[in-house]
């Protein structure tokens, strides 16, 4: 069944739409008779039995990028996606101690303060990395989905110094998946910084012996989230208790 407008039976009674707008010519018989299918559709939805597509889903953040306006309240936020299912490599031998490849997130979900990608050039060596305007205490967040993930896939935040050393880490190393169901890792880490030009990337290692994998993007499977925790306020009090003052009077 669709989404059309139902059709009555012929020398039926018809239905409760009909009746409600009996006597409404033209538009009013239109609306009824399509706001009754409508009802019907979702009634079909809800019991499984509708067989058409269903729109897609487009996270509404999107058209809200450019209001920065709503960001006034707090003191550093950003949420970026990737664009593109990627395949990836192992990143030069899937251990530990590896830094691996960077995963490419390269455009903005919704606003963003105090902090901003940053793209490298398109192509099989693309990046996308967050870089950091503001000094104080950060929280990133990683969210990755993929298929088959081996025994030896890590995911990897790591915090850079503005020359690019390696600054903090936080690996997700996960079990093996087999099949072709999707799973997603993800992984957070809390740092403080003292200045601002510090970059934060999302990384992917695996056992090189192994096939690449395969990461999917969208604002759905993938995310990757910086907030700020600092107020920007100095000469604050904290006193919940104080010594007994002189008799006024």
């Amino acid at each position: 069944m669709n989404l059309g407008p139902a059709q009555p039976e012929p020398g039926g009674s018809g239905n409760i739409l009909e009746h409600i707008f009996t006597g409404i010519a033209g538009i009013g018989d239109a609306f009824a008779a399509g706001l009754n299918g409508v009802i019907n559709g979702l009634i079909d939805m809800v019991l499984g039995r509708y067989e058409g597509s269903f729109p897609a889903f487009v996270d509404g953040q999107i058209a809200i990028n450019e209001r920065f306006d709503l960001l006034q309240s707090i003191s550093g936020y950003g949420t970026a996606y990737m664009t593109l299912n990627y395949w990836m490599g192992s990143g030069g031998g899937g251990g530990l101690d590896e830094r691996g490849l960077e995963i490419p997130f390269r455009d903005y979900l919704g606003p963003h303060k105090n902090c901003e990608l940053v793209l490298g050039p398109a192509g099989s060596n693309e990046t996308g990395h967050w870089r950091l305007l503001a000094p104080g205490t950060w929280r990133a967040e990683v969210r990755v989905t993929g298929l088959t993930l081996e025994t030896d896939a890590r995911l990897i935040l790591e915090v850079c110094t503005p020359d690019g050393t390696p600054y903090s880490r936080a690996i997700f190393a996960k079990g093996a998946f087999n099949g072709t169901q999707r799973r997603s890792l993800a992984v957070s880490h809390t740092f403080v910084v003292e200045d601002d030009g510090y970059t934060v990337h999302a990384r992917w290692t695996k056992q090189a012996s192994l096939a690449k994998q395969k990461l999917l993007g969208g604002t759905e499977l993938s995310s990757f989230t910086l907030s700020r925790w600092d107020i920007d306020t100095t000469d604050y009090a904290n006193a919940p208790e104080v010594p007994d003052g002189p008799e006024i009077g």
